[in-house]
């Protein structure tokens, strides 16, 4: 469901909450964007904060942006102002497009209101760096409280990040806790979703023997191609019992069948 450009761009997102500093919440923050159109319907939007190295990219349907039409990003004279508006805060953009590219300055105005829920959940003193994180990755306050009732206190806010990016959700960790893994640290909880484990996969492996395995293990064997079909064509083969690191020997091996 999410690409690895966006993959790529909530990597770069994380580093700059992760350099965040202790300060209080601001009103706002100010950079300065830039734009590409696509044919697709989306935009490709850079966003570089004053006074940090850091940047965003990221893809988003043209859609979102208030005051931003496809005609506006053909044009080669007129100032353009627009907004993206997020449970988090508001972003504002001035500049001009030209061929479907455009640059500017931006500013982003956290909403006190989702400031109140934070606090309400434990957030004390967000920084304006983890406001516009939030922002950026579109992270509700709903999701906030599905992570609660999945078991996931007050967890760092890049962490909140990292998970409603990589779309892990509150079903998602349900379902792997019914699977038996419980307890699984959010870093843990991105690479099975990144990587694709679901619990019907999961389950596949346990109906072949394969059961109570780490979340390093079914990361390897879903990322090197180890199924179902390849685990009963080895058995029916005569090669049964095998370990976790000898399936993942023979499927990289070229001389295995697909």
């Amino acid at each position: 469901m999410w690409s690895k450009a966006r993959s790529a761009a909530m990597l770069s997102l994380l580093t700059m909450v992760v350099l965040g500093m202790s300060q209080v919440v601001t009103a706002n923050m100010t950079g300065q964007w830039s734009m590409q159109g696509q044919r697709d319907g989306r935009v490709r939007l850079k966003l570089e904060p004053n006074g940090s190295r850091a940047w965003v990219s990221t893809h988003l349907a043209l859609t979102q942006f208030q005051g931003l039409t496809a005609e506006q990003l053909l044009s080669t004279t007129s100032p353009v102002n627009f907004r993206l508006v997020r449970e988090a805060g508001t972003f504002t953009f001035s500049g001009s497009f030209h061929e479907r590219a455009g640059t500017g300055q931006w500013r982003f105005n956290a909403d006190p209101a989702f400031v109140s829920l934070l606090r309400q959940h434990g957030y004390e003193q967000p920084t304006s760096e983890e406001l516009y994180a939030l922002a950026v990755g579109d992270v509700r306050g709903s999701y906030i409280a599905d992570l609660e009732r999945a078991g996931y206190q007050k967890l760092p806010i890049s962490q909140l990040v990292s998970l409603y990016t990589n779309d892990v959700s509150a079903e998602y960790i349900n379902s792997l806790q019914s699977a038996g893994y419980s307890a699984i640290s959010p870093n843990e909880l991105v690479a099975l979703r990144s990587n694709d484990v679901s619990v019907p996969y999961i389950k596949s492996l346990g109906d072949m023997g394969y059961k109570g395995l780490t979340t390093a293990q079914l990361i390897a064997l879903r990322t090197n191609g180890v199924t179902r079909d390849f685990i009963e064509r080895l058995q029916k083969g005569g090669q049964k019992n095998l370990s976790v690191e000898r399936l993942l020997s023979l499927r990289t091996n070229p001389g295995i069948p697909d």
